[in-house]
C-alpha cells in the first residue's frame, strides 16, 4: 500500500503472523495503483530489507503481474543493477487468459514458481462459497512441490501398478494446479 510507510507495513505485517510464518514463502504483493507518497520500487526494496530483517530466514517472494511490474520496477537498461536484486525473489506471477505466463525482467521464461492464471475459479468446485476465485499452478510436480517446501505427501496407494500416462503421449511438461486463498 503505497499510501503506508513501508518500513511500518513491513513490521505490521510480521506482527500479523505471530511468529507462525509457515511452509510457504511470504509473498509480498506489488499491483497496487493507489498513487501514494510511498509508491514505486525504491519502496518495495525498503519494504523488502526491512521484511527480510524481521522474518529470521522465512523465504520472501514476489506477487506482481506482469505489466504492472514492467510499468512500475526499475528501467531494464538504465537500472538494470536495481533491477536485478529483486530477481532473489521467487516469483509468483498473475497473467491471465494466456497457454504460459509472460514472466517480467529481471526473471526468465519458465523462472516462476506459482502462475495465478484465473481469477473467475468456480469457489464450489474447490469447496468455498465465492463464485470466482483465483486460482493457481505451481510450476512443477507433486514430487517437487512437495522437495521445494520440504513436505511430506502421504503415498496414496503404497503399492500402485505402473499406469502409462496415455493421457500425456507428448511428454508436454504439466503444472501441478494447487489451492491458495487470497484475502483482500
Amino acid at each position: 500500500d503505497s499510501r503506508i510507510e513501508p518500513k511500518k507495513q513491513a513490521e505490521l505485517w510480521v506482527e500479523q503472523f505471530g511468529g507462525d510464518f509457515g511452509e510457504l514463502p511470504l509473498f509480498a504483493d506489488f499491483e497496487e495503483t493507489y498513487m501514494g507518497p510511498y509508491r514505486g520500487w525504491k519502496n518495495w526494496y525498503t519494504f523488502l530489507e526491512r521484511l527480510k530483517a524481521l522474518v529470521n530466514g522465512h523465504e520472501i517472494a514476489i506477487y506482481t503481474a506482469y505489466y504492472y511490474w514492467r510499468d512500475n520496477a526499475p528501467n531494464a537498461t538504465t537500472q538494470a543493477a536495481n533491477l536485478n536484486y529483486f530477481k532473489q525473489y521467487p516469483l509468483w506471477i498473475a497473467n491471465y487468459g494466456a497457454t504460459e505466463p509472460l514472466i517480467p525482467l529481471p526473471w526468465k521464461k519458465g523462472e516462476w514458481l506459482f502462475w495465478q492464471y484465473t481469477e473467475t475459479g468456480d469457489g464450489a468446485l474447490y469447496g468455498v462459497e465465492s463464485k470466482g476465485i483465483d486460482l493457481n499452478y505451481f510450476n512443477g510436480d507433486l514430487t517437487a512441490f512437495a522437495a521445494r517446501f520440504n513436505l511430506t505427501i502421504p503415498d496414496p496407494n503404497p503399492n500402485p501398478e505402473p499406469i502409462p500416462d496415455d493421457d500425456n503421449p507428448t511428454g508436454i511438461k504439466r503444472y501441478l494446479p494447487i489451492k491458495v486463498i487470497r484475502s483482500g
